[in-house]
């Protein structure tokens, strides 16, 4: 599988391209997926014999305006992004009227199928996958980019060849900018194969946060933070809290916050993890985490000692760093001048201090002497001392 589908080994009819298919410069491989908004294919540029995953749009959604700008929009919004964490996409193109976008090709699986077959998580693990995972959509937040649909599925774990997991964020294709006006109302969208979103939301089943179903355009950084806890609830707990189809049911339970505790199904689960979780899925957006950082912050105390110190930075708050001092250091022009400078004040100040080498004659008034009636009067000559190692040479030879 690649980064952001869903295995499917039955295509969706006439929605396959067969090997060699040419798009632009780019060659068709093989069918490896299924995602958001179109049909996933391994392809391989022509020129330079690179492998990339090509995501074609399906002809259903390309006949409607709106998904189709969603769908190439994702490539800009995604590009916006450049976070070694989040699916980078690396061009865009049209062949006979169809859209598709190339991205990096990934190997491993989606966070929803490791689950599967993993069941819930060791929790330092968990938390290790969560952490760039929250690093990635926190910097979207910063370029103003809310996901919108945060889930298992749209967490990829690629593999390096050393056998490392990297996570990955994908599927920014119902992502909304700041800029963005939803229409009115559109076609239903498939998500994944088994999960939906309705007339007028965006979204997937099971994962809307209680404002993207009340009012779809009260969406916020918050919703996304929302996603996030419900995807830390399915690793530790190795379930959905909100399982089935049934609509009805499924949006009254997010409305009201009816889910089993995490602690319920996973005894021994940590306080303090329990209550990250409940925290960043509160019915009241106001009452979660300020921040996907500051969430990511108290995830670090469940972290892996490695995955801890190497994301302690991304997650510390700035007030809770003290600032180590620096100066600036001057461009090497400037420092040429500086030097320039003092050599000639240090010549003309040894000009001025050999002036005033010689002995400077003080008077020192003594108490009268006892037997007389007139006051004496001594001279005392103190020699000029430039240093400390001068003070005690010159005490020396007086002795």
């Amino acid at each position: 599988m690649t980064a952001g589908m869903q295995a499917n080994p039955e295509p969706a009819p006439g929605a396959t391209l067969a090997a060699g298919t040419c798009l632009g410069k780019y060659q068709v491989v093989r069918r490896i997926g299924e995602g958001g908004m179109g049909t996933v294919y391994e392809g391989v540029h022509v020129a330079i014999g690179k492998k990339v995953a090509i995501k074609i749009m399906s002809p259903e959604l390309a006949a409607n305006p709106d998904a189709r700008a969603r769908f190439l929009r994702e490539a800009q919004l995604t590009s916006r992004v450049r976070h070694p964490h989040a699916v980078d996409v690396t061009d865009i193109g049209s062949e006979a009227g169809q859209p598709f976008l190339v991205m990096e090709l990934l190997e491993g699986e989606d966070l929803a199928s490791f689950i599967a077959w993993r069941g819930r998580l060791p929790l330092d693990q968990a938390v290790d996958i969560m952490l760039p995972v929250a690093a990635a959509v926190a910097a979207a937040h910063d370029e103003g980019i809310i996901h919108r649909d945060l889930k298992p599925h749209n967490v990829f774990l690629s593999q390096t060849r050393d056998g490392a997991i990297v996570p990955k964020v994908v599927d920014f294709g119902i992502s909304k900018a700041p800029t963005d006006a939803l229409p009115a109302a559109g076609p239903a969208l498939v998500v994944t194969p088994v999960v939906q979103a309705t007339v007028g939301l965006m979204g997937s089943l099971g994962y809307l946060a209680p404002e993207q179903i009340e009012e779809t355009r009260a969406v916020s950084t918050a919703s996304d933070q929302y996603g996030l806890g419900i995807i830390l609830y399915e690793c530790v707990t190795g379930r959905p809290p909100f399982p089935g189809d049934d609509v009805t049911k499924i949006f009254g339970d997010i409305l009201k916050g009816r889910r089993p505790p995490a602690d319920e199904l996973r005894p021994g689960l940590p306080e303090g993890l329990q209550h990250i979780i409940d925290r960043a899925t509160s019915r009241d957006p106001a009452a979660r985490f300020p921040s996907v950082r500051a969430m990511g912050k108290e995830l670090l105390a469940f972290a892996s000692p490695k995955a801890a110190l190497t994301w302690a930075g991304t997650f510390s708050d700035v007030s809770d760093v003290i600032p180590p001092l620096s100066i600036p250091r001057r461009p090497l022009f400037a420092r040429w001048i500086a030097a320039a400078l003092v050599a000639v004040l240090a010549a003309a100040g040894g000009v001025v201090w050999s002036g005033l080498r010689a002995p400077i004659p003080l008077t020192i008034e003594t108490p009268p002497a006892a037997t007389t009636q007139t006051t004496q009067r001594r001279r005392v000559v103190i020699p000029p001392v430039r240093s400390t190692g001068q003070l005690h040479r010159h005490r020396k030879s007086s002795r």
